[in-house]
């Protein structure tokens, strides 16, 4: 499990933190990224995207099964229930971004990164949690 000193240090490493805040940020985003509601959400996005890779690998395997025995109308319908929870998984995807996003800003809010940063923070943030 990454800790939030590790995440400070790879926004140090990223050009959007310098290293005397990295215990400051450590503790914006220890607050930011454990409020219940960030807790609440991205445990149920985690919990979709785990559900959302589970019907894509059954509906994957059901095709496998169709081709065998050249049903291609349930084919079909496998690839629409694979394309709807691609879409869902970048629904979660976006919740877990979302999240990232207030980390970053919290960090704008305490004065550690510049407005410019936001955006790139963010996305170090969730590459790195």
């Amino acid at each position: 499990m990454t800790t939030y000193v590790e995440v400070s240090r790879a926004l140090v490493r990223a050009g959007y933190l310098s290293e005397a805040d990295v215990d400051a940020a450590a503790k914006v985003l220890a607050h930011a990224l454990t409020t219940a509601d960030a807790n609440k959400k991205k445990a149920a996005a985690l919990d979709d995207e785990a559900h959302q890779h589970d019907m894509i690998a059954q509906a994957a395997d059901l095709i496998t099964d169709d081709e065998a025995i050249s049903d291609y109308q349930d084919e079909g319908v496998q690839v629409q229930t694979i394309e709807a929870a691609e879409k869902q998984l970048a629904a979660d995807e976006a919740v877990i971004a979302g999240i990232c996003s207030e980390a970053a800003a919290a960090l704008l809010q305490a004065g550690l990164i510049e407005a410019a940063n936001v955006d790139a923070a963010a996305g170090v943030i969730k590459k790195v949690v």
